[in-house]
């Protein structure tokens, strides 16, 4: 089991506003226990690197519990960091179905495929930073 210390980060697009914790491995799903100042958070879903994403609401709690954190510090910065249990998932997908020229044909059949390929390019790379 893998411990992390990372802020939760906000993201505002045009649809919605989240936040999301950025993991140093890929994660199960199932696995991840969020806390923050000892009180659990119970993410609303996972990217496909098992990464935690947070709702509106989530995010704006951490934002007011920084902002108190920092009015108590006498407008000192203070860190506020969750803390992150997981198990790591390991990519096992064979490299030559996304990562050839074979591969990448063979993909190209229908955009189901083609996703898949795209994605399973994204894990490779997350699990592998240094290929």
């Amino acid at each position: 089991m893998r411990v992390e210390r990372k802020p939760i980060e906000s993201f505002d697009t045009e649809k919605a506003m989240f936040g999301h914790i950025t993991l140093d491995k890929l994660a199960i799903p199932e696995t991840v226990k969020v806390t923050l100042l000892g009180e659990p958070i119970i993410p609303e879903s996972f990217n496909i690197y098992g990464h935690p994403n947070f709702t509106e609401e989530q995010d704006m709690l951490f934002m007011f519990k920084r902002e108190e954190l920092t009015r108590q510090n006498c407008g000192k910065h203070t860190p506020l960091e969750a803390e992150i249990a997981y198990e790591e998932s390991f990519f096992d997908v064979p490299r030559h179905t996304f990562d050839t020229i074979a591969g990448i044909k063979d993909s190209l059949k229908n955009i189901s495929t083609l996703n898949e390929m795209l994605q399973n390019r994204r894990i490779f790379r997350k699990a592998h930073e240094d290929k």
